[in-house]
């Protein structure tokens, strides 16, 4: 798979995803998951596990747009240097 079949995948599970933002909440000796429309998911044994989940749904779309902007840069400094190339 390539790296934008990738993304593209990521993105497509992040748009699928409910609306953020999500939060922990501590029920016995678990965390879980939830917010306010689509309640409470259950499962996590570990806080840190439990906020990865919650901060994943702002967290993969900045670095989403990060990846994006780095791949327009990579193009246009590649594309600089190719004109500069050609001018020697």
């Amino acid at each position: 798979m390539s790296d934008h079949e990738k993304l593209a995948e990521i993105r497509g599970r992040f748009e699928r995803a409910s609306e953020g933002l999500w939060d922990a909440y501590q029920t016995g000796n678990t965390w879980s998951i939830g917010n306010a429309r689509q309640g409470i998911f259950d499962g996590c044994e570990q806080l840190v596990d439990a906020m990865f989940v919650v901060y994943a749904r702002t967290d993969i779309p900045w670095l989403l747009g990060e990846v994006e902007r780095l791949q327009a840069e990579v193009v246009r400094l590649t594309a600089l240097r190719g004109k500069e190339a050609g001018d020697e």
